[in-house]
């Protein structure tokens, strides 16, 4: 049955792809998990294969989608790195072994484990994407099956989740993967909150799909007769973000407004913007509610417009608007786009700044906690949007400093920062950047780093170079 599936799926986007070699695949990890069975009782088998056949709903190619059946079976089988690449080549091998746990640290500390496996997991990604989106469609098959798993497995597994791997999603732009780990990691974590939040949802807001789906037909009989051709989507928000936002905001339910958000799919980016223009001529716009990341778009690669708007209820409404593309995009992210072809299977860093970010610091010698608290920085959704003098937009994790900002530019311009100034005024390198802010930097060659600037720099690689240019001219090692 998932042989027939997955060769069924792989033959819309990849007709010419040899499905005999999938069909081997499939037989060699059928038959090394043969017999095993998952703690909710089904057999092992069938997660590989739910998680090879994700991986070909995001139209990643034959060597992903064997990864995907294969992932497991170095690490709980008899099978060996070697083993695969003989059967199946390297590049498969690689792949797998890029999400294989470290055997040898097994009677190490957990974090330290954990560490050194995020590390390797970190070292295969910047030689082959493909490792991650394997890894991403690991963690959305078992965060399914989350209730078989002991209390304390299941909490440290849904955390992990929705601090590492959510994020991780993010970072890629594959925002669909992102919300699903964060509702059930929320869901697993906090149940009480969810059911009584999502009760409460309900009970307040009744009938919001018959509004979708009356606001969406009135907006297609509104753009047909504007002769333009868009496709309209509806959607209501997860309780989880609605749970984050009440919590971060110090909002009441009854306060947020915004539940439903409207998709509009337009041809072209021109028709992008003709369509913002009706949608504000239907409505009144919410000013505090509008963000064009067509012009500007994320570090992630994100692309569409945002605009909140009241109708003639004064009820509050989000639409976002792009592309066709950019929708792709949205949903699924760099995986979205990449086609591999034979021997092609590295240069990901070049697409994901935040990767090369990561690899650049993390081979410092620092401890685990500070490993992961590094991570979370680099992984962190919110940014801030600041200006050079000349007008050129930058982006920063929330929480950089004017310090941060020195090292974003260059690593010389970071070690001589005297001083800065932020929209003509002189401010101290520890000034916490807010978007819309314009940064100079201000350097002097009598200026350098010391070890109190470990504590300014938020950014992980700002920290990493401070301490390298420590090592160099200090003579010591921190």
């Amino acid at each position: 049955m998932f042989l027939d599936q997955l060769s069924a799926s792989l033959r819309q986007y990849y007709p010419e792809e040899d499905l005999a070699f999938l069909k081997k695949v499939y037989e060699f990890a059928e038959k090394a998990h043969s017999g095993v069975k998952r703690l909710s009782g089904e057999p092992y088998f069938q997660h590989p294969c739910r998680v090879a056949l994700l991986l070909s709903s995001w139209k990643l190619d034959l060597p992903t989608v064997s990864a995907g059946l294969l992932h497991d079976v170095v690490e709980d089988t008899g099978i060996s790195k070697e083993d695969v690449s003989l059967q199946f080549g390297p590049e498969i091998a690689g792949i797998v072994d890029g999400v294989t746990k470290i055997q040898e640290l097994k009677s190490a500390p957990r974090i330290l484990r954990k560490m050194e496996d995020m590390r390797k997991m970190i070292f295969a990604m910047f030689r082959d994407i493909r490792v991650v989106f394997v890894k991403l469609a690991d963690c959305m098959d078992n965060i399914q099956t989350l209730e078989y798993l002991p209390e304390e497995n299941r909490e440290r597994f849904a955390r992990e989740a929705l601090d590492i791997y959510a994020p991780m999603a993010h970072r890629l732009g594959m925002f669909e993967v992102k919300g699903e780990l964060e509702e059930k990691a929320f869901q697993s974590l906090y149940k009480e909150d969810y059911e009584q939040l999502r009760d409460r949802i309900r009970g307040l807001y009744p009938g919001m799909e018959e509004k979708i789906g009356t606001v969406t037909q009135k907006l297609e009989i509104f753009f047909a007769e504007k002769n333009l051709s868009v496709k309209i989507k509806g959607r209501i928000k997860r309780v989880s973000s609605i749970y984050w936002k009440i919590r971060q905001q110090k909002l009441h339910l009854e306060e947020i407004r915004d539940l439903i958000g409207l998709r509009i799919i337009a041809g072209s980016i021109q028709d992008c913007y003709v369509v913002l223009g009706l949608i504000h001529e239907r409505y009144t716009p919410f000013k505090e509610g509008f963000f064009d990341y067509i012009a500007t778009p994320k570090l992630n690669g994100y692309r569409s417009i945002h605009t909140k708007v009241t109708d003639d209820r004064l009820e509050l409404l989000e639409f976002q608007i792009r592309t066709e593309e950019m929708d792709l995009m949205a949903e699924f992210g760099v995986a979205a786009h990449w086609k591999y072809k034979e021997g092609a299977g590295t240069g990901a860093e070049e697409k994901q700044e935040w990767l090369r970010r990561i690899y650049e610091w993390q081979n410092e010698k620092i401890s685990p906690e500070e490993f992961f608290r590094n991570l979370k920085v680099d992984l962190d959704y919110d940014e801030v949007f600041v200006f050079t003098p000349r007008g050129e937009v930058k982006i920063l994790p929330r929480g950089s400093t004017a310090l941060d900002f020195a090292y974003l530019i260059h690593s010389d311009i970071g070690d001589h920062c005297r001083l800065c100034r932020v929209n003509g005024r002189a401010v101290t390198i520890g000034y916490l950047l807010k978007t819309g802010d314009r940064v100079e930097i201000v350097t002097s060659r009598n200026s350098h780093p010391t070890i109190d600037w470990l504590e300014i720099a938020h950014m992980p690689q700002s920290r990493s170079r401070i301490r390298r240019w420590l090592r160099t001219n200090v003579k010591r090692s921190l």
